[in-house]
């Protein structure tokens, strides 16, 4: 799920990144693809901010895995 996660907010920031620079070539500036592109880039800096920040981690296997029975 974590890599998804990644994945899917650098291919949002990429995506919307894109749609801009052709926006700007084609002087085509439509309210709704605007927003669309906005909307695109928020959600995948979103997903960047919480995942790259554990992303070495992750890489290295640093994290912890707990087993055994839950007691409260």
């Amino acid at each position: 799920m974590y890599y998804i996660m990644l994945i899917a907010g650098a291919l949002f920031v990429l995506f919307a990144i894109f749609l801009f620079i052709y926006m700007y070539v084609d002087k085509e500036f439509a309210f709704l693809n605007v927003a669309k592109t906005i909307g695109a880039f928020l959600i995948g800096v979103l997903l960047l901010v919480i995942t790259l920040p554990s992303l070495k981690y992750m890489i290295l296997k640093e994290y912890d895995v707990v087993s055994g029975d839950c007691s409260i």
